[in-house]
């Protein structure tokens, strides 16, 4: 992933993990999540990027999303 961003100036970070049904533990969505971004960010520091944006996922604002 730092070598993708060599060059780079600004970086958007949109990728989460979505699956289709509920897992039965949390971990399998927050866990690939924190560590894709943190990833994301180590790698745009080391590139000396000027700007990352995060996006949220849809599940955020579904009401499926919202069902625990």
């Amino acid at each position: 992933m730092i070598k993708a961003m060599e060059g780079s100036t600004y970086i958007v970070h949109t990728a989460s993990p979505f699956p289709i049904e509920k897992p039965s533990d949390e971990n399998v969505l927050i866990k690939p999540a924190v560590e894709g971004t943190l990833a994301v960010m180590k790698a745009a520091r080391l590139n000396k990027v000027k700007r990352v944006v995060v996006t949220s996922s849809i599940v955020a604002i579904s009401e499926n999303g919202a069902e625990g």
